[in-house]
């Protein structure tokens, strides 16, 4: 093969490559939320509230600067939740994770102060909880109780719904009142995988508690983590980078 042909077959076809020119790569951050801890400083206003953001810039002061507005959560946490929460320095990227194509489902874990009766738990399962216009509140794809008392219990659901808000509202209207909602998972991110040890749910009085100062001390030092973007989320992100700046391309060569 002459030198002009090596060089044809060792390069990617256009379709193939992306468009690295105008390629930034974007990043993702797992924090863990507070329970009473609010998401960003609208929250706070008029309020005396521990901000999640503000705790964010102490730790990573160079990204979760107040000059980087480009930095903003995946996916919103109530006030009275915890858990995992994602960020990320892009817009398009966050978007994603709220596409068709992906739509990650919210896993949590609740515990519920009530009497978890076994027509409560047929409700649940089968989707039969539903609010006073007769709408479905909430639809839960996985449904699992962990530990089950007399008047407290720990339960597992996944869920498409992305306010906890309204995961609350569904298990009201079976008297059950979540005393606590802790985010676990979004989508493949789980909060076990990217932070072990930070919760213990062993089966005693002290439920979902930290039990050692092991565990607080752990909690404290792994607050925010950069993680890889899973490649079924990069190959979205990658093809939607590359057909946007192909109609830019267009319009241009159009225009000439």
């Amino acid at each position: 093969l002459s030198k002009a042909s090596k060089v044809a077959a060792s390069t990617p076809s256009r379709s193939d490559a992306p468009l690295e020119s105008s390629y930034v790569y974007p990043r993702v951050w797992a924090a863990v939320k507070y329970r009473f801890e609010g998401m960003n400083s609208r929250e706070a206003i008029g309020k005396k509230r521990a901000i999640l953001m503000e705790r964010l810039q102490i730790m990573l002061p160079k990204v979760f600067n107040p000059k980087n507005e480009s930095i903003r959560p995946v996916y919103r946490l109530s006030y009275k939740s915890e858990g995992l929460a994602l960020y990320t320095d892009n817009g398009e990227l966050a978007k994603l994770f709220h596409s068709p194509q992906l739509n990650f489902p919210m896993t949590f874990r609740l515990r519920v102060h009530g009497k978890l009766k076994p027509e409560k738990i047929d409700a649940i399962q089968h989707g039969k909880i539903h609010g006073k216009d007769g709408k479905k509140i909430v639809n839960f794809e996985e449904f699992r109780v962990d530990a089950k008392g007399a008047s407290n219990s720990w339960i597992t659901v996944k869920t498409y719904e992305k306010d906890p808000k309204k995961i609350e509202q569904a298990f009201e209207l079976l008297y059950l009142q979540c005393t606590r909602l802790i985010c676990i998972g979004i989508g493949p991110y789980t909060l076990p995988s990217i932070f072990p040890g930070l919760y213990n749910y062993a089966n005693d009085k002290k439920q979902g508690e930290s039990k050692s100062k092991t565990d607080k001390e752990r909690l404290q030092q792994n607050q925010v983590k950069e993680i890889p973007i899973v490649p079924d989320l990069h190959k979205l992100f990658l093809q939607l980078q590359n057909n946007r700046m192909t109609r830019k391309q267009t319009k241009v060569k159009n225009q000439q």
